[in-house]
């Protein structure tokens, strides 16, 4: 069986991509969150706000888009069917 690596990388990528949209306004919500604000030391720019929120989508998303595009790529190299 083989993978589509831009199926999965789209998938993960609007997964993660919302994951961190959705986190950071439930934060924003509640209390600041000081933990979820060290992302922005991954994120340039991202901050618990909602453009910082904006922000981390659009970073999440790239994250998730690439990692899915290479688990899937390095899954077709090392699950080659005989």
């Amino acid at each position: 069986m083989k993978l589509n690596p831009k199926a999965l990388g789209l998938a993960l990528g609007i997964i993660w991509g919302l994951a961190v949209l959705i986190t950071t306004w439930i934060i924003m919500f509640q209390d600041g969150g000081a933990t979820l604000s060290k992302l922005g030391k991954l994120y340039l720019g991202y901050r618990v706000s909602f453009l910082g929120s904006i922000i981390g989508l659009i970073y999440g998303f790239i994250d998730g888009l690439i990692a899915g595009f290479l688990i899937a790529w390095l899954y077709n190299i090392f699950a080659k069917e005989k």
